[in-house]
């Protein structure tokens, strides 16, 4: 709840779009020469933590990435999920 609130608040989005501004759009995580263009803000101290929560809008903490960079700072959010119904194009050999 109070993580939602913030992401919504007026000073967040003045931050992040400050900080995407900053540099231009460039995915600063250059994971993998990662050339991406950056949509998202990360905050390098997760904000569910009590010295996260006190930095959420401090510069320093923050890591402007592209959506593919920021899915993998995050790998919890997006564990893959199995569906027996669909064929993993990926499994089949030649």
């Amino acid at each position: 709840p109070k993580y939602s609130a913030f992401y919504r608040s007026k000073a967040w989005r003045a931050q992040s779009r400050a900080k995407l501004q900053s540099v231009g759009y460039r995915c600063e995580a250059r994971a993998d020469g990662c050339t991406g263009i950056a949509v998202e803000v990360h905050h390098i101290k997760p904000i569910r933590t009590p010295e996260g929560w006190d930095r959420r809008l401090d510069w320093d903490n923050l890591e402007a990435v592209c959506t593919a960079c920021h899915n993998a700072r995050h790998p919890e959010r997006f564990r893959e999920r199995r569906n027996d119904d669909v064929i993993d194009l990926r499994t089949i050999r030649r």
